[in-house]
């Protein structure tokens, strides 16, 4: 692209030796031609390919190893309009004498990270050798990419004596429904708690998980808790700005169960430091590798056999249930607020790294109502309450 200033090398006297006078053929390719002059890999076809690159030249300034985004094709063609018959592969001969590569893009341009990245890896660090100190559970949640339950390919390689044959288009209307596995990963005890849903991924659907595993495997295993720390990435249907996911888990899992639920999300673009993706998913992503998930019974039975020589095993479920979309609790019912001291932990500095789901003592004037006080310590904005029925819950 425009704006490189690149330093082409004298080429190597291998490169300008002189080759037999050349002319077109039906092939494309330069064929000896009497009494025309030379010019295949002569200093002056070179010099051309080289002006013709000069404004679309990228290059490594360790090793010297160029690239360019045209083809050898587009490069013989400019040379032709210059009176230069070569064809392609010539071309793509000389581009490696000059140290050109056929390159690949690299994901290696960072948009950058919040001031407090840093900060909030130290902080969940922090809270999980606190919790696993104590004892208390420690999960990881997130959802997989969704399947297409049918006779469709699946990436990955099998020992067969023949190949499976598939559908050889991967369309919706040619499926079965659809798989979305939403994995609760008990980190203390490598556990994988699996829900496969046939419908949408909501906050409501990633809540009723959390407390599909609670009542599980969660009460059974950690029957003393009163606490529980959940991690998750940035985006998704349990994303930090996502009201709704902090509500349904005030409702559904901190009220019912009288548990103080820690949330803690990891960075934006950080979602492969969360433990189930890499303890859990890839696992499971490498049991089915190149079978086709041709049903639902097939997907869970693949999820329960996931099994690893650390100890990793699991269990899944099946929500074969139409979820609905688009519930939210809507902006213009909360308003900030700064709570105090006396009924919850100090309040969170801007752009704390956790949520937190507390429980707090009620005070005089809420004991009579026989309603418990919670309080949400927000992420993104410090405090917001939300106001039902008496009960304050703060939601990011």
């Amino acid at each position: 692209s425009p704006g490189y200033s690149v330093s082409i090398p004298a080429p190597s006297p291998a490169v300008v030796s002189n080759c037999l006078p050349r002319t077109s053929t039906a092939s494309g390719c330069a064929a000896p031609a009497a009494g025309a002059r030379a010019w295949k890999k002569t200093p002056e076809v070179i010099t051309a390919i080289e002006a013709a690159l000069q404004h679309d030249v990228a290059g490594d300034p360790i090793t010297g190893i160029r690239w360019t985004h045209r083809t050898t094709e587009k490069i013989a063609t400019e040379l032709a309009t210059l009176d230069i018959q070569i064809c392609p592969r010539t071309v793509a001969r000389i581009l490696k004498d000059l140290d050109y590569r056929l390159r690949v893009n690299h994901k290696r341009v960072s948009a950058g990270s919040g001031a407090d990245r840093e900060q909030q890896f130290q902080y969940i660090a922090e809270q999980r050798m606190k919790f696993a100190k104590l004892g208390l559970p420690i999960v990881s949640i997130d959802t997989k990419k969704r399947e297409l339950v049918g006779n469709f390919k699946n990436q990955g390689t099998t020992w067969e004596r023949s190949p499976q044959a598939v559908n050889d288009h991967d369309f919706r209307s040619q499926s079965d429904g659809i798989a979305i596995p939403y994995g609760i990963y008990d980190v203390g005890a490598n556990r994988g708690f699996v829900v496969v849903g046939t419908s949408h991924d909501t906050p409501d659907f990633a809540a009723d998980n959390l407390v599909r595993w609670w009542q599980h495997d969660g009460s059974e295993r950690y029957r003393n808790a009163s606490r529980l720390l959940v991690l998750a990435d940035s985006g998704g249907s349990n994303a930090p700005p996502v009201r709704s996911f902090k509500y349904a888990l005030q409702t559904r899992l901190v009220d019912p169960y009288q548990l103080s639920v820690t949330l803690c999300h990891y960075p934006s673009g950080a979602s492969k430091w969360n433990p189930i993706d890499h303890r859990l998913f890839s696992e499971i992503s490498k049991n089915w590798a190149g079978h086709p998930l041709r049903s639902y019974r097939t997907i869970l039975n693949h999820i329960r056999t996931t099994t690893t020589d650390t100890g990793l095993c699991g269990s899944a479920q099946l929500v074969d249930q139409e979820i609905r979309e688009g519930r939210q609790i809507l902006r213009r019912s909360i308003r900030f607020h700064r709570p105090s001291t006396s009924c919850g932990p100090t309040a969170p500095q801007l752009h704390d790294p956790s949520s937190v789901l507390k429980r707090c003592p009620k005070s005089a004037q809420t004991a009579s109502r026989a309603q418990s006080l919670w309080h949400l310590l927000s992420r993104r904005t410090g405090w917001v309450p939300w106001m039902r029925d008496g009960c304050k819950i703060v939601a990011a």
